[in-house]
């Protein structure tokens, strides 16, 4: 079963969230892993973050450029 647009952004804005909170909890580590998993999150949660704000303005940004069916 495919999910509404409206619940695509809600998705994305909370993965971001939590990517967002683990980058936040994990940066403040004295461990050189914990603060490289860190950077990680903090990439993950700005692209999903981005990816919310364009689902919640028009889904058909996401797709693919050659994505003609998925429009």
């Amino acid at each position: 079963m495919w999910a509404s647009h409206a619940d695509l952004a809600a998705s994305l804005a909370d993965s971001g969230e939590a990517h967002a909170r683990q980058a936040v909890r994990k940066w403040v580590s004295g461990d050189l892993f914990d603060q490289l998993q860190a950077a990680m999150s903090a990439g993950c949660a700005v692209e999903l973050l981005a990816k919310a704000h364009l689902a919640a303005i028009e889904p058909s940004l996401l797709s693919a450029r050659a994505d003609v069916d998925g429009l």
